[in-house]
């Protein structure tokens, strides 16, 4: 379900009220929490959380037999030259990808004509995936010269 930031909620109430959707874990409490305070709009149900910043989606999810995995995917372009745009989000996924550590790359293309290139890789536990994410939005914070994310209208 779509997060966006809610001025009335109190920090403990994210998405309580729908069965699912709150972080069970301290952790995805806390990732969820630092999400909010950062603007960045956010989906979630249970510990699995699923951020979309100008293009690039980062995912923490359970994987079962995989362990807890993080993922960070962009599109790649099509057609001739790189749009500014698709430009700069891949440059935001390269980021995310050396924050992640490496990991398992693929790149396909599920819907035709909307090629995709994504970095998952397992961790040591939710704790761990946090950690991982908040870096990344920090790092992507951070290249923009702001504290907060803002999304386009």
């Amino acid at each position: 379900m779509p997060h966006e930031e809610d001025e009335g909620a109190a920090p403990g109430d994210l998405e309580l009220g729908i069965p699912g959707h709150a972080g069970k874990s301290p952790a995805s409490r806390r990732l969820q929490l630092y999400l909010k305070e950062k603007g960045v709009p956010f989906e979630s149900e249970g510990d699995a959380v699923r951020i979309n910043i100008n293009g690039l989606i980062i995912e923490l999810n359970d994987e079962g037999d995989r362990g807890i995995i993080v993922q960070a995917q962009a599109p790649l372009p099509v057609g001739e030259g790189i749009p500014e745009e698709e430009a700069r989000t891949l440059y935001y996924f390269g980021l995310a990808a050396s924050i992640i550590g490496g990991g398992e790359y693929l790149a396909e293309e599920i819907v035709p004509g909307y090629p995709t290139i994504s970095v998952s890789k397992p961790v040591g536990g939710l704790e761990e995936a946090a950690e991982k994410i908040i870096a990344v939005v920090e790092a992507l914070l951070a290249v923009t010269g702001k504290t907060r994310h803002a999304p386009k209208q």
